[in-house]
Parts: structure tokens; C-alpha cells; sequence
């Protein structure tokens, strides 16, 4: 019998992906390099060949929809 811990795990998981698929690809990978990554607003910036000011443009944009669709 699995465990409640896996149980909400796996609930995560599904809700994780639900959220990311309400993303934009590079909003998606902007959150991914900001927080899963924990990259600085530079170095996100540096990886996805954009300035930082659209960096903070995408998490801002993609926060907002996410906190619009109930996700986070």
C-alpha cells in the first residue's frame, strides 16, 4: 500500500505539471533556470541569450499567471 507521503508526492508532481503546461516554453524555462536551478537573474539571463530586464519581465508575467490560474 503506498504510503500518504508518496501519495502527496505524486499529487505534486501532477500539479507541477499542470502549472507548467499553463506556461509559455521560455516563461517555463525562465522559472526552471530562476528557481529550480537557482540561477541569478544574470546568469538565467546568460543561458537564454536574453537581458535581464526580460528575465525579470518573464517571472514576473509567469508568477502572475500562475497566481491567475490558482497554481501557486
Amino acid at each position: 500500500m503506498p504510503s500518504k507521503k508518496n501519495s502527496d508526492n505524486d499529487g505534486l508532481r501532477r500539479r507541477a505539471a499542470r502549472m507548467a503546461a499553463s506556461l509559455d516554453p521560455q516563461d517555463h524555462a525562465v522559472l526552471a533556470l530562476r528557481f529550480g536551478e537557482n540561477l541569478s537573474i544574470g546568469e538565467t539571463a546568460a543561458v537564454l541569450k536574453m537581458n535581464p530586464d526580460e528575465v525579470r519581465s518573464a517571472v514576473n508575467r509567469a508568477v502572475g499567471i500562475l497566481h491567475r490560474t490558482g497554481a501557486a
